[in-house]
């Protein structure tokens, strides 16, 4: 029981032990007594956290699609962009891939993704081949999606839509897509 919690948390035993052992009257049978009440409740909270936060992080993973429709030009072409999110779990968190194509619009973005309670934060990293600005440092809050009352909202960071009409931020614009294997 103890290995795993010192494996868990780095909790130090040795220290632990010579706390206790400045109090009165406690033999080594005792300390055997209160190391197995006290790491049980500790390794199951902590084992607890672990599990519900890779569940938050899990929950997250996946694509989300926003189509802007902006109308038609002068000349009558449709003006639509395609925005894609894909986050994806690795050793290092979660990642984030960001594309925005359609109407002179090249977005490719490389970003890290954190988990605050109902919300996905995602944080700018790197440019991808296919992108064509670079208006973005490294660590720019891009976008948050939030989770609440059974909806998925867009709050805009430095991220924007392409069409104006589409920064309000706090609304749903994003939709997570369903994959179906065949």
């Amino acid at each position: 029981m103890l290995s795993a919690s010192v494996f868990i948390c780095g909790y130090c035993p040795d220290f632990l032990q010579a706390c206790i052992s400045k109090l009165p009257n406690l033999e080594s049978g005792v300390w055997n007594l209160i190391e197995a009440e006290i790491m049980k409740p500790i390794l199951f909270l902590l084992l607890t956290v672990f599990a519900t936060a890779a569940f938050a992080q899990e929950r997250w993973t996946g694509r989300y699609e926003f189509e802007e429709l902006g109308g038609k030009t002068s000349g009558g072409t449709a003006i639509i962009v395609n925005h894609e999110i894909e986050i994806t779990d690795s050793d290092d968190g979660l990642i984030a891939l960001i594309r925005g194509t359609g109407f002179q619009t090249s977005r490719d973005l490389v970003g890290n993704a954190r988990v605050e309670g109902e919300k996905l934060l995602i944080y700018f990293n790197s440019y991808n081949e296919d992108n064509v600005l670079e208006p973005y440092a490294e660590g720019d809050l891009l976008l948050t999606l939030e989770r609440r009352k059974g909806e998925l909202l867009t709050f805009w960071g430095k991220y924007l839509p392409v069409v104006q009409k589409n920064e309000k931020t706090g609304k749903v614009y994003f939709t997570k897509v369903k994959i179906v294997e065949e």
